[in-house]
């Protein structure tokens, strides 16, 4: 349960928020989320340098029925009245631009689809993502294995080392590090 996990790190946080584990919050004690409040992918940062090069420490306050969408950034001293829906990708300097259809872009009040959809269809889709994800590393590991750079015997350890360190394997090594990326 996220809203008491930040309850006890110090927000005060209001009953029937809900909070996405993906959003950014920090200096807890500074924190409060009224009830009812979605936070979806956000940052809340009450702390900030001001223009004179010192750091400030400001509280955030959002009001009760209030939700900050995706990429959204409350900085410190933001003050959201009661019902204020930020939209995705915006922030606490743009609340001119607050309407409250930006509550139907909260991702965290949608419900989540039946385990069974999850299961039959998204699970299948991360997976095969995945495998996609590493072919490319797995056909330069294929190819690297097939090279002959090393016709010694691997008897001691420096032996292995001169194996996994020969010139030719550092291209490769690149490569990997590369197409992870």
């Amino acid at each position: 349960n996220l809203p008491l996990f930040y309850r006890l790190l110090g927000a005060k946080v209001g009953a029937e928020a809900k909070i996405s584990i993906d959003s950014k919050l920090s200096e807890f004690d500074l924190l409060t989320i009224g009830p009812n409040v979605a936070l979806d992918n956000c940052s809340l940062r009450p702390f900030s340098m001001n223009t004179n090069n010192c750091f400030t420490l400001r509280k955030i306050y959002i009001g009760e029925n209030s939700s900050v969408c995706a990429k959204s950034v409350m900085a410190g001293g933001a003050r959201l009245s009661a019902g204020t829906n930020i939209g995705p990708l915006s922030s606490s300097h743009e609340l001119h631009d607050a309407r409250s259809e930006n509550r139907l872009a909260c991702r965290t009040l949608r419900p989540e689809p039946p385990f069974w959809l999850q299961a039959m269809c998204g699970w299948p889709v991360l997976l095969l993502q995945k495998i996609v994800s590493l072919t490319p590393v797995l056909l330069l590991m294929q190819h690297m294995t097939t090279m002959s750079w090393y016709d010694g015997k691997l008897i001691s350890i420096q032996d292995g080392l001169e194996y996994i360190s020969t010139p030719e394997r550092m291209l490769y090594y690149i490569s990997f590090m590369i197409t992870r990326k």
